[in-house]
């Protein structure tokens, strides 16, 4: 005899494998693929290579002030086809020290400041001045930038390049620039074409050196080198007269370091780079920290007598001076 319970267990078997089978049909359906052409196409989103930037700080707005008042300069610029994005450029700073500046989607330069993390001034002087970035773009103030942003910058510049490359609010001047190529050799240099032909080139002689001429200097006989160009150095420039070229060198860094016009030992005129005077070489100098320094060379640089506004540094100072 079939008890109550088997009665109740075979009337709830069809309805247990009726839901089974709803079950199995629903995960058949869920798991479906689509057809090829129903998947969208996924677009690769750039990503900015640092945090992106919403307002600038007040320091970084000291810093884009100093960059559009101060004297900087440009010396000369590099690109490779390889890397369309990517564009190098040399700074004059306002001290006479030559810092180089990378644009790409990650900027760099080769400033103490920059080194500290930041956005320094050379690079806002490139983006602004040169690059003609508006003073207001959010993009002065970022550390990094996207591959379109970079195009755009470089193709508004390239379409006004030849009005930057002729304002001398923006160049550095021809002699630091001429005195940059023969330091460094660097072909990219920015330099004048067309020479003024309103000016008369005079071309100053090379005396004879006898056995009563002495070197300046050292105030010994130039007779035994007087066929040796490498160590014999006259001025180009105004008397003509003969030196040795060690003595002058001594000389030159000795006004340089005094932070004087290097003058001819003779005539006592500011020396200047001619091009029938290579063997002199151009009056430069490094600083403590490798620096190239022009400031020989520039009528518009200054001497920095204090640490910058924005810096630690600077505020540490004012602290202690006002006690």
């Amino acid at each position: 005899m079939r008890t109550r319970s088997q009665d109740l267990v075979d009337k709830r078997k069809p309805q247990e494998e009726r839901l089974a089978n709803q079950t199995t049909t629903k995960r058949k359906k869920k798991t479906k693929a689509l057809p090829a052409e129903d998947h969208p196409e996924s677009v690769p989103v750039e990503k900015r290579l640092r945090c992106y930037r919403s307002k600038p700080t007040s320091a970084m707005c000291t810093r884009i002030k100093r960059a559009i008042r101060e004297r900087l300069y440009l010396l000369a610029v590099s690109s490779t086809l390889e890397e369309p994005t990517r564009r190098t450029y040399q700074v004059f700073g306002q001290t006479g020290n030559v810092y180089t500046v990378t644009i790409s989607r990650l900027l760099s330069c080769t400033c103490p400041d920059h080194a500290s993390g930041n956005v320094c001034k050379h690079i806002i002087f490139i983006l602004h001045r040169v690059l003609k970035v508006d003073s207001r773009s959010r993009l002065l103030y970022q550390r990094a930038l996207l591959t379109n942003e970079l195009n755009e910058i470089f193709a508004n510049a390239d379409a006004q390049q030849n009005a930057i490359f002729n304002d001398s609010n923006i160049l550095a001047e021809q002699e630091v620039r001429k005195a940059y190529q023969v330091t460094t050799g660097d072909s990219n240099t920015i330099l004048d074409t067309v020479a003024d032909a309103t000016v008369p080139e005079t071309v100053v002689k090379q005396k004879t050196i006898t056995a009563d001429d002495d070197c300046p200097i050292c105030c010994e006989s130039m007779e035994d080198k007087a066929g040796d160009p490498a160590n014999i150095l006259f001025c180009s420039t105004s008397c003509g007269n003969n030196m040795h070229n060690n003595c002058f060198n001594q000389w030159r860094r000795m006004k340089t370091l005094m932070r004087e016009p290097v003058t001819c030992p003779f005539c006592r005129i500011e020396w200047k780079i001619t091009t029938d005077n290579t063997s002199s070489g151009p009056n430069v100098s490094y600083t403590a920290d490798g620096f190239l320094n022009l400031a020989a060379h520039s009528t518009t640089t200054v001497r920095r007598s204090s640490p910058p506004p924005y810096s630690f540094n600077y505020r540490r100072y004012r602290r202690y001076y006002r006690r």
